[in-house]
């Protein structure tokens, strides 16, 4: 009885309860600073930019720490801003250690078990990260989830892994424009790189006919030598 309850609880979440009020939720659960204190930290400071290229497979990273968790089970929000990061500066802006850094502390969800607070990634390119003229919408309605996709070149998506089943988890990704299409950074389908998509609901439903449900979109823009 008690697990076809949850089971059911599980189902009716994403059709029920809007997303804001999930995230909002979600955000209650995180250590949070003030923006000032943030802006401040010595993480944001890195000023050069180093070749490399996007993080595409979280299993791989056990042996780093997030918190009381580890970057392949929880780490998918910082891989998410790294990813984004990588896309305008053209390689590494903020080392990946500092970024982990950074959202442990402020935005880590129940000592990162449960990753970071979606909302943590809204106010790290909105508040905290002030290097040019950054433009950016965060929409948590999926009906405009394609909209933005058309007016951002790169984006941070996330959804819940299984519309029906919340237990499965949420992920978080990066995806960015390209002449074919969508890809979706640190997200596999057989055994590569997501993508390319036509938009953001195409990645939803995934290659294969998951049954992925979008949580929310922050879409970012950088102007060049801004």
């Amino acid at each position: 009885m008690g697990k076809r309850i949850l089971a059911a609880i599980s189902r009716w979440i994403p059709q029920h309860v809007p997303n804001g009020l999930v995230l909002r939720i979600y955000d209650l659960l995180c250590i949070h600073r003030t923006a000032a204190s943030m802006r401040a930290d010595p993480c944001l400071c890195t000023a050069d930019t180093s070749p490399a290229g996007y993080m595409e497979d979280q299993r791989h990273r056990r042996e780093e720490t997030f918190g009381r968790s580890t970057v392949a089970a929880a780490g998918c929000e910082v891989i998410a801003v790294y990813n984004a990061l990588v896309y305008f500066y053209g390689g590494e802006r903020i080392p990946f250690p500092a970024l982990v850094h950074l959202f442990s502390r402020s935005g880590m969800a129940l000592g990162g078990r449960f990753g970071t607070s979606p909302l943590a990634l809204v106010r790290f390119f909105s508040r905290w990260w002030r290097d040019g003229a950054w433009k950016t919408e965060f929409v948590t309605d999926r009906r405009l989830f394609d909209r933005i996709a058309r007016e951002y070149p790169c984006l941070i998506v996330s959804f819940y892994n299984d519309g029906e089943d919340i237990r499965r988890g949420v992920h978080t990704v990066c995806m960015t424009r390209g002449d074919r299409g969508w890809t979706a950074h640190n997200l596999t389908e057989n055994g590569r790189t997501a993508g390319p998509f036509a938009d953001v609901s195409h990645m939803l439903t995934g290659t294969a006919g998951r049954h992925r449900h979008g949580l929310c979109v922050l879409g970012l823009y950088k102007p060049p030598n801004s």
